[in-house]
């Protein structure tokens, strides 16, 4: 995408449910709010509708797709404080995560 472009949520396709969840609810502290469609989650931060959709319409459990495929690589999750990203990243300092699928996860400061 162009330098600049900001998209409001993003969906995943991703291998399970579970590790996903375990990652965007348990790690980030993203709230669930739509567990009703078979085989999707989603996720948000402050009661939006979703910010971050994730499904295994793909396969459950399917395989990682081998490095240099086409697909998303990482993307940007702004937060509204210093204060706010330092509680989500804890102890790591580097400021970007890989969740279950490999997919980087860029927490930033709006």
């Amino acid at each position: 995408l162009p330098t600049g472009t900001t998209v409001g949520h993003i969906h995943l396709r991703v291998s399970w449910l579970e590790a996903s969840e375990a990652f965007y609810v348990g790690e980030l502290g993203l709230d669930v709010v739509t567990r009703s469609y078979p085989g999707a989650l989603f996720t948000s931060a402050g009661g939006y509708h979703h910010h971050v959709g994730m499904n295994v319409w793909g396969g459950e459990g399917a395989p990682q797709p081998p490095d240099g495929s086409l697909g998303l690589v990482s993307f940007e999750l702004v937060v509204p404080s210093d204060a706010a990203r330092a509680e989500l990243l804890g102890d790591r300092s580097e400021g970007s995560l890989l969740d279950p699928d490999r997919i980087g996860v860029r927490l930033t400061r709006g």
